[in-house]
């Protein structure tokens, strides 16, 4: 896949993202933990990279929240959490926004 394509695809998935935002009526979050998982086919292509290969739609997904004014920006994103893939029946990401409003800072 090209850059300009792979840049296409991640202004896709930004409005996409931002749209799913949008539709839930997530309300605007002054501090937010993000929790990705990546769900790959058993037998796909996918499943050889990783979770390090859906970095760039976790992105497309922060960059849609903001978007939709439910994250100010980047810097109120103060956990974000990527776990494992996991099979499943189709290809697919699961992003969990949760108010980290009373996240501590550091140790």
């Amino acid at each position: 896949m090209s850059q300009r394509e792979l840049d296409q695809l991640r202004r896709e998935w930004r409005r996409a993202f931002e749209a799913l935002a949008q539709a839930e009526r997530i309300p605007p979050l002054e501090r937010v933990a993000i929790t990705a998982l990546p769900v790959i086919r058993a037998n796909g292509a996918a499943r050889r990279r990783g979770a390090g290969g859906c970095f760039g739609a976790v992105e497309a997904a922060i960059d849609g929240l903001i978007a939709a004014g439910v994250v100010v920006g980047p810097e109120r994103v103060v956990a974000l959490h990527m776990l494992a893939p996991a099979i499943g029946e189709s290809g697919r990401l699961v992003v969990v926004v949760a108010d980290a409003t009373q996240h501590q800072e550091g140790p």
